[in-house]
């Protein structure tokens, strides 16, 4: 073999080897570097989502929620208790203890986990509310009762009011409109402290007026009349603030509020 031929391949082979030393020490460096940890993801927890759901009022006044649980106390169940009865974030339940007094406790679980975290009782026309604020179903620390002013905490004061916001018994009376019934009129419909009278004036209207005697006095407080034109009731309340049967405050249902016109 000639020398310079010799020269040529010592020279061709030494470049390949040092190619894939190279090669070699790259693959090592980017083995023993660490892949990058995945971006984590922000996730909301479910008891967080429920109870925003269920606190879109604000300060003591009632949710929308809170209101529907009112207007079926005292309603007639075909057993001794409805589940589920409002599909949704919330699991409520509501009872009936005696058939002859209507629906008069309710059970809510706010985030669905098999622990109720409210009890309700209805009894005389008010209304209780036992809250566990542990979420463990054994200890209700906290006391509610619903008055006109909102939810008062036992042995305390209403704190914060809402302008409009509707009152205990405000949604019960509320549901009957439209609910057709045998006579132009039924009295003292409501079971409770005030006295409710409803309406027909035409048969098979269905209710469309309604007067309420606060005090029970003989003397109606508040005049209130249902619309219904196709969309959602329109109601009117007027309002006797001397209790002398001259209506001189008028207010209209917007927004699930009070309205003053």
């Amino acid at each position: 073999m000639k020398f310079k031929t010799f020269m040529r391949i010592v020279f061709v082979g030494g470049v390949l080897l040092l190619a894939g030393s190279c090669y070699g020490c790259v693959r090592m460096l980017t083995a023993s570097k660490s892949p990058e940890p995945p971006v984590p993801r922000t996730e909301v927890p479910q008891q967080a989502v429920s109870a925003t759901a269920t606190s879109a009022a604000p300060g003591n006044a009632l949710t929308p929620l809170q209101s529907k649980i009112i207007g079926k106390m005292g309603q007639q169940l075909d057993d001794s208790k409805l589940q589920d009865a409002f599909p949704g974030d919330v699991k409520v339940n509501l009872y009936q203890d005696n058939k002859q007094d209507g629906i008069n406790r309710a059970e809510l679980d706010l985030d669905r986990d098999g622990r109720w975290d409210e009890k309700w009782s209805h009894q005389n026309g008010s209304v209780k509310r036992q809250v566990s604020s542990a979420d463990d179903d054994k200890t209700y620390d906290l006391e509610l009762t619903l008055t006109d002013s909102g939810w008062v905490a036992a042995g305390g004061t209403s704190g914060e009011t809402v302008p409009g916001a509707l009152r205990s018994f405000d949604q019960a009376i509320l549901d009957r409109a439209g609910q057709k019934i045998s006579g132009d009129k039924i009295k003292d419909a409501l079971p409770g402290p005030v006295k409710v009278n409803l309406y027909q004036d035409k048969a098979g209207q269905g209710v469309n007026r309604a007067k309420l005697d606060l005090d029970r006095d003989d003397k109606f407080d508040e005049k209130w009349t249902f619309v219904h034109e196709g969309g959602p009731w329109k109601v009117k309340r007027q309002v006797s603030p001397a209790d002398n049967e001259q209506y001189t405050e008028e207010f209209h249902l917007e927004g699930g509020r009070w309205v003053a016109r």
